[in-house]
């Protein structure tokens, strides 16, 4: 099981893959986005948040080896994989090939991205 600790739903392809949308979406999605200047002490402290929220989650017997998908802003990311692996998780990056398409919508041409996950990449 790899828990999802992204903002995004998990595609049906990543749910193929053993990913799990957890609880406390609308939690995480606010710690997840910003929409100021963030200083060093306000990402620290979303990152031991979230990863509250992700030891919560997590069976005891399962804390060694419970992997969890991370994503989002990147000066967000370097902190919150580290401070997941001290925590013992196995920290994973989805890995997705962007495929873009045209339609036509009412008459007018629009350009469609679908992402494909592809795997994962470890941190």
């Amino acid at each position: 099981m790899i828990l999802n600790m992204t903002q995004h739903d998990a595609t049906p392809e990543q749910i193929e893959a053993g990913v799990v949308n957890v609880p406390f979406r609308q939690e995480l999605s606010v710690l997840l986005t910003f929409v100021e200047l963030p200083t060093k002490k306000e990402i620290y402290s979303r990152v031991h948040k979230i990863c509250d929220i992700a030891w919560a989650l997590t069976p005891w017997r399962d804390r060694v080896r419970q992997s969890v998908m991370i994503g989002g802003a990147p000066f967000l990311m370097g902190p919150l994989a580290e401070t997941l692996k001290a925590r013992n998780f196995s920290v994973l990056f989805a890995f997705s090939e962007r495929v873009s398409s045209e339609k036509i919508v009412n008459g007018q041409v629009v350009k469609v991205s679908e992402f494909r996950h592809l795997g994962f990449v470890q941190a």
